[in-house]
């Protein structure tokens, strides 16, 4: 029986948001013209076609369309189907043999190499086939085109996701004062670059650190300086680093052995964020977190650029429409025309431009430092968004320091309390130890390990490089720093002051954790201590 004129239309590669869209666009576009009887659904890209698996979409109404369009992943299914030299003849001709007059592809620059070996191989046997590619991928990388389906979305997403990270560590600085997050992107920096477009004019000073492919450092110790440079200038450091991200050398930030390779080659290794969230922990001695947002972020529907959408659908429409008109070997684009509106012409270019092609982020995009951004790129991403893309934040101003008014000791205090507590009244008659009156020590100086003099005052907290507090000052001695540690049963240590690596106005870091000052022998007093004053302590 002869097959009616059929138009083939298959998804491939990381789902986005918007491939749908792009789907949908396609199947309008077919339905209203009178080319094609049949438009068939390839189920999970090319391997539906090996496994004669399809969906009719011929009469697929324009409510459920419109749903399709704005549902997440793909909804023919995909895949990582390498399509090898010995496939080509069963490909073409399991099309010919469904009437397949017509090949829509959506996808990236490995699918775009798929369609232009199909549509290759068809002409080379005389079969009357239009191939058209319909650009689709997160990682922003397919030359000749503005921007690709599914990026802005992502964009728009990991913004947000960025900001509000950022926010969670100033918020807790002393407990985790590091934060990785480990994003997709591949072999160019858009991703990553992305991570920055949430900061508005007041936030210039949360920017994170980036680690771009373009600009790659040349070994994790030249990161983890950067990273100890942003602790000692703002008290916090925010990293954003790609999944694949590699050294200038090659060699991969979480392992040189990949876990797995997929079908086109393309190798995925160990997680990079957590490789690095260790390596900051072992060797800076502080505490580290890592955030992968991942499949989340490709796919968040509900946070789809309105643009992205829009354009991804006038794409796929655009793909059908030149093979009405007998095009074939082509990839549909977008050329930006205006910014203000937002403007764009739709623009055919050849496959071969694209297949197996990486568009990097451009240098002008590129901060001096090589960890930065331009405004021109934020000029470039912004209008892709959307209106309103991010919420408006507030912060307060830096805390000051207040002195309080003078109280009662803290013995006077206890007493009091013990005098009203009738069950405690026996107490009065045992030789007690008081404990250490707060407004009864006094205050000194220390210089710490960089040579630096700083204020020490009576309530400090004191804290290991782990993060973890140890205890609190309770007296400042010529060479120590006396230590009240222990909430239930608390004990003094006698930590020497050259033992202090870093400080501000009401914390003291030290160069061991908290579990190494437990064995550091500061429980003993040093013989003959005396404090800054020349007072002997007791």
């Amino acid at each position: 029986m002869l097959q009616p004129p059929t138009l083939l239309i298959g998804q491939s590669g990381g789902a986005t948001a918007v491939i749908n869209a792009s789907l949908a666009g396609s199947i309008q576009q077919a339905q209203q013209g009178r080319r094609w009887r049949r438009i068939l659904g390839l189920s999970h890209g090319i391997e539906g076609l090996f496994k004669h698996r399809y969906i009719d979409l011929t009469t697929v109404d324009a409510t459920l369309l419109n749903r399709v369009a704005h549902t997440p992943s793909a909804a023919l299914g995909t895949g990582r189907f390498k399509l090898k030299d010995d496939d080509l003849a069963r490909a073409v001709l399991t099309m010919q043999t469904l009437g397949v007059t017509g090949f829509a592809y959506i996808g990236g620059n490995d699918s775009a190499d798929t369609a232009h070996r199909i549509g290759k191989f068809a002409r080379n046997i005389g079969y009357d086939l239009q191939v058209m590619s319909i650009p689709k991928t997160i990682d922003n990388d397919l030359p000749d085109t503005d921007f690709c389906p599914g990026y802005p979305s992502l964009a728009r997403y990991l913004g947000n996701a960025m900001r509000d990270a950022t926010y969670d560590t100033i918020a807790s600085p002393q407990i985790y004062p590091v934060k990785f997050m480990e994003v997709m992107g591949r072999d160019a920096g858009w991703v990553a670059a992305s991570c920055t477009a949430a900061f508005g004019d007041n936030e210039q000073d949360l920017l994170p650190m980036l680690l771009l492919p373009e600009r790659a450092p040349a070994s994790s110790d030249e990161v983890l300086e950067a990273i100890q440079q942003q602790i000692d200038d703002r008290g916090f450091s925010m990293v954003v680093l790609p999944e694949t991200m590699r050294t200038s050398e090659g060699r991969h930030f979480g392992g040189d052995e990949p876990e797995y390779v997929d079908s086109f080659g393309h190798p995925y290794f160990p997680s990079t964020g957590a490789a690095m969230t260790r390596l900051v922990q072992q060797q800076l001695g502080v505490r580290a977190r890592y955030d992968k947002p991942g499949t989340s972020a490709r796919m968040s529907i509900a946070l789809a650029s309105p643009v992205d959408l829009e354009w991804a659908g006038r794409l796929g429409a655009a793909a059908v429409e030149a093979m009405e008109n007998d095009i074939t070997g082509k990839m549909t684009a977008l050329r930006r025309t205006s910014n203000d509106p937002l403007s764009f012409d739709i623009e055919l270019v050849p496959q071969t431009h694209v297949a197996n092609r990486v568009r990097h982020l451009d240098d002008a995009f590129i901060g001096a430092d090589g960890r930065s951004v331009t405004p021109a790129f934020h000029d470039y991403l912004q209008p892709l968004l959307g209106d309103d893309p991010f919420p408006e934040y507030a912060r307060f101003d830096e805390p000051v320091h207040v002195e309080g008014s003078e109280i009662p000791s803290l013995s006077r205090i206890r007493e009091s309390t013990m005098l009203n507590d009738p069950n405690r009244g026996s107490l009065l008659d045992e030789d007690l130890e008081i404990g250490v009156d707060v407004n009864d020590g006094v205050d000194g100086t220390g210089v710490d390990a960089r040579g630096h003099v700083f204020a020490i005052r009576i309530g400090q907290d004191v804290i290991g490089k782990c993060g973890n507090k140890i205890g609190e000052v309770v007296d400042v001695l010529d060479d120590y720093v006396v230590v009240e540690k222990g909430f239930f049963n608390p004990e003094d240590i006698y930590v020497p002051k050259d033992e202090i690596i870093s400080f501000d106005q009401y914390h003291l870091k030290l160069r061991l954790s908290r579990d190494e000052s437990d064995h550091a022998g500061w429980e003993t007093e040093p013989a003959d201590v005396r404090t800054d004053t020349g007072s002997t302590r007791g």
